[in-house]
Protein backbone atom coordinates (compact mmCIF):
# COMPACT_ATOMS: atom_id res chain seq x y z
CA UNK A 1 0.00 0.00 0.00
CA UNK A 2 1.61 3.15 -0.72
CA UNK A 3 0.54 6.92 0.21
CA UNK A 4 0.00 10.18 -1.54
CA UNK A 5 1.31 13.16 0.15
CA UNK A 6 0.96 16.55 -1.09
CA UNK A 7 2.39 19.93 1.12
CA UNK A 8 3.13 23.41 0.78
CA UNK A 9 6.31 24.95 2.35
CA UNK A 10 7.48 28.58 3.31
CA UNK A 11 11.14 29.71 4.07
CA UNK A 12 12.46 31.36 7.66
CA UNK A 13 12.20 27.89 9.13
CA UNK A 14 13.94 27.35 12.58
CA UNK A 15 11.64 25.33 14.99
CA UNK A 16 13.02 21.56 15.09
CA UNK A 17 9.61 20.24 15.68
CA UNK A 18 7.27 18.03 14.15
CA UNK A 19 3.60 17.38 14.73
CA UNK A 20 2.50 13.62 13.65
CA UNK A 21 -1.12 13.04 13.94
CA UNK A 22 -1.37 9.12 14.10
CA UNK A 23 1.71 8.90 14.90
CA UNK A 24 0.75 5.70 17.13
CA UNK A 25 0.00 4.04 13.72
CA UNK A 26 2.69 1.77 11.76
CA UNK A 27 2.69 4.20 8.60
CA UNK A 28 2.76 7.44 11.44
CA UNK A 29 6.08 5.18 13.45
CA UNK A 30 7.48 5.12 10.01
CA UNK A 31 7.15 9.02 9.45
CA UNK A 32 8.01 9.71 13.14
CA UNK A 33 11.30 7.58 13.12
CA UNK A 34 12.36 9.38 10.15
CA UNK A 35 11.73 12.93 11.34
CA UNK A 36 13.11 11.78 14.16
CA UNK A 37 16.67 10.72 12.56
CA UNK A 38 16.68 13.84 10.57
CA UNK A 39 17.01 15.70 14.17
CA UNK A 40 13.37 16.94 14.45
CA UNK A 41 11.55 16.83 18.03
CA UNK A 42 8.02 14.70 17.73
CA UNK A 43 5.15 15.87 19.11
CA UNK A 44 3.11 12.73 18.79
CA UNK A 45 -0.94 12.92 18.79
CA UNK A 46 -2.86 9.17 18.62
CA UNK A 47 -6.34 8.78 19.45
CA UNK A 48 -6.51 4.63 20.88
CA UNK A 49 -3.65 2.54 21.15
CA UNK A 50 -1.70 4.35 23.97
CA UNK A 51 0.93 1.65 24.31
CA UNK A 52 1.92 1.97 20.76
CA UNK A 53 2.65 5.41 21.36
CA UNK A 54 4.53 5.15 24.90
CA UNK A 55 6.45 2.57 22.69
CA UNK A 56 7.02 4.91 19.84
CA UNK A 57 8.16 7.54 22.57
CA UNK A 58 10.67 4.89 24.31
CA UNK A 59 12.02 4.52 20.35
CA UNK A 60 12.37 8.32 19.97
CA UNK A 61 14.14 9.06 23.02
CA UNK A 62 16.70 6.03 22.04
CA UNK A 63 17.68 8.02 18.78
CA UNK A 64 18.22 10.84 21.10
CA UNK A 65 15.47 13.11 19.99
CA UNK A 66 13.01 15.00 22.50
CA UNK A 67 9.18 13.44 21.98
CA UNK A 68 5.88 13.66 24.13
CA UNK A 69 2.55 11.93 23.11
CA UNK A 70 -0.93 13.55 23.67
CA UNK A 71 -4.05 11.62 23.20
CA UNK A 72 -6.45 13.78 21.20
CA UNK A 73 -9.64 12.83 19.37
CA UNK A 74 -9.09 15.00 16.07
CA UNK A 75 -12.80 15.23 15.76
CA UNK A 76 -12.75 16.74 18.95
CA UNK A 77 -11.83 20.35 17.58
CA UNK A 78 -11.78 21.93 20.98
CA UNK A 79 -10.00 19.56 22.46
CA UNK A 80 -7.32 19.31 19.16
CA UNK A 81 -6.74 22.94 19.58
CA UNK A 82 -6.22 23.04 23.31
CA UNK A 83 -3.68 20.37 22.48
CA UNK A 84 -1.76 22.01 19.76
CA UNK A 85 -1.63 25.13 22.03
CA UNK A 86 0.03 22.48 24.36
CA UNK A 87 2.68 21.12 21.98
CA UNK A 88 3.83 25.50 21.40
CA UNK A 89 4.17 25.38 25.01
CA UNK A 90 6.40 22.33 25.30
CA UNK A 91 8.47 22.73 22.46
CA UNK A 92 8.57 26.33 21.26
CA UNK A 93 6.42 26.34 18.10
CA UNK A 94 6.99 23.65 15.25
CA UNK A 95 7.61 23.62 11.90
CA UNK A 96 6.28 20.27 10.40
CA UNK A 97 2.84 19.18 10.78
CA UNK A 98 1.85 15.78 9.29
CA UNK A 99 -1.58 14.41 9.14
CA UNK A 100 -1.31 10.24 9.01
CA UNK A 101 -4.20 9.56 10.36
CA UNK A 102 -7.51 7.34 9.51
CA UNK A 103 -9.98 5.51 10.62
CA UNK A 104 -10.42 1.33 11.11
CA UNK A 105 -12.56 0.55 7.75
CA UNK A 106 -14.51 -1.93 6.20
CA UNK A 107 -13.03 -3.49 3.25
CA UNK A 108 -15.98 -4.39 1.33
CA UNK A 109 -18.07 -3.97 -1.70
CA UNK A 110 -20.26 -0.68 -1.32
CA UNK A 111 -23.86 -2.42 -1.23
CA UNK A 112 -22.75 -4.24 1.82
CA UNK A 113 -21.68 -0.96 3.36
CA UNK A 114 -24.49 0.58 5.50
CA UNK A 115 -24.68 4.52 5.36
CA UNK A 116 -24.25 4.92 8.92
CA UNK A 117 -20.27 3.21 8.79
CA UNK A 118 -20.04 5.97 5.70
CA UNK A 119 -20.89 8.24 7.33
CA UNK A 120 -18.57 7.25 10.37
CA UNK A 121 -15.60 6.67 7.99
CA UNK A 122 -16.09 9.97 6.08
CA UNK A 123 -16.48 12.12 9.51
CA UNK A 124 -13.42 10.41 11.02
CA UNK A 125 -10.81 11.07 8.35
CA UNK A 126 -12.34 13.41 6.44
CA UNK A 127 -13.43 16.45 9.29
CA UNK A 128 -10.58 15.07 11.61
CA UNK A 129 -8.24 16.37 8.92
CA UNK A 130 -10.18 19.37 8.98
CA UNK A 131 -10.00 19.93 12.00
CA UNK A 132 -6.41 19.13 12.44
CA UNK A 133 -5.80 21.51 9.46
CA UNK A 134 -7.44 24.29 11.06
CA UNK A 135 -5.39 23.93 14.30
CA UNK A 136 -1.90 23.35 13.42
CA UNK A 137 -2.27 26.31 10.37
CA UNK A 138 -1.91 29.34 12.04
CA UNK A 139 1.44 28.07 13.79
CA UNK A 140 2.71 27.22 10.37
CA UNK A 141 2.10 30.69 8.90
CA UNK A 142 3.84 32.21 11.77
CA UNK A 143 7.19 30.69 11.19
CA UNK A 144 7.10 28.58 7.94
CA UNK A 145 7.45 25.20 7.61
CA UNK A 146 5.87 21.75 5.94
CA UNK A 147 2.11 20.65 6.07
CA UNK A 148 1.95 17.25 4.84
CA UNK A 149 -0.86 14.79 4.43
CA UNK A 150 -0.30 10.95 4.21
CA UNK A 151 -3.56 9.64 1.62
CA UNK A 152 -3.31 6.69 -0.50
CA UNK A 153 -1.95 5.49 -4.17
CA UNK A 154 -5.56 4.22 -4.62
CA UNK A 155 -6.03 7.91 -5.71
CA UNK A 156 -5.11 7.40 -9.29
CA UNK A 157 -6.26 3.84 -9.70
CA UNK A 158 -9.65 2.22 -8.83
CA UNK A 159 -9.82 -0.68 -6.55
CA UNK A 160 -13.09 -2.86 -6.08
CA UNK A 161 -13.80 -2.95 -2.30
CA UNK A 162 -11.70 0.20 -1.48
CA UNK A 163 -14.60 2.83 -1.63
CA UNK A 164 -14.14 3.31 2.33
CA UNK A 165 -10.45 3.50 1.91
CA UNK A 166 -10.14 6.09 -1.27
CA UNK A 167 -13.51 8.51 -1.25
CA UNK A 168 -12.37 9.64 1.94
CA UNK A 169 -8.40 10.02 1.33
CA UNK A 170 -9.50 11.76 -1.76
CA UNK A 171 -11.06 14.45 -0.18
CA UNK A 172 -8.21 14.38 2.37
CA UNK A 173 -5.87 14.97 -0.37
CA UNK A 174 -8.44 18.17 -2.11
CA UNK A 175 -8.00 18.97 1.24
CA UNK A 176 -4.65 19.78 1.10
CA UNK A 177 -4.89 21.13 -2.61
CA UNK A 178 -7.08 23.64 -1.35
CA UNK A 179 -5.72 25.09 1.15
CA UNK A 180 -2.18 25.27 -0.17
CA UNK A 181 -3.87 27.76 -3.49
CA UNK A 182 -5.42 29.74 -0.83
CA UNK A 183 -2.16 30.15 1.55
CA UNK A 184 -0.53 31.22 -1.51
CA UNK A 185 -1.22 35.03 -0.18
CA UNK A 186 1.19 34.20 2.70
CA UNK A 187 4.16 33.95 0.54
CA UNK A 188 3.41 29.71 -0.22
CA UNK A 189 4.64 28.12 -2.97
CA UNK A 190 3.03 27.35 -6.58
CA UNK A 191 0.29 24.51 -7.67
CA UNK A 192 2.02 20.98 -7.26
CA UNK A 193 4.09 19.09 -9.38
CA UNK A 194 5.01 15.38 -9.43
CA UNK A 195 8.18 14.24 -7.35
CA UNK A 196 7.46 10.43 -8.16
CA UNK A 197 4.52 8.20 -8.27
CA UNK A 198 2.95 8.96 -5.52
CA UNK A 199 3.59 12.61 -4.25
CA UNK A 200 3.57 16.10 -4.90
CA UNK A 201 4.40 19.07 -3.61
CA UNK A 202 4.52 22.89 -3.21
CA UNK A 203 7.62 24.60 -2.12
CA UNK A 204 9.13 27.64 -1.35
CA UNK A 205 7.95 31.04 -3.62
CA UNK A 206 11.34 32.70 -5.02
Amino acid sequence: MGDHTVSFRADGNSRRCAVVAGGSGGLGRGICDALARGGRSIAVLYRAREANAQLLVDHLASLGVSSRAWRVDLQEADALAQTIVEVVQCFGGFSTAVYAAGPTITIDYLARISREEFSRVLHADVVACFNFIHAVLPEIRRGGGALIGITTEQLDRIESRGMLFSVPKAAVDKLFEVVAKEEARHGFGPPPYVLDGSTSAWEPGP
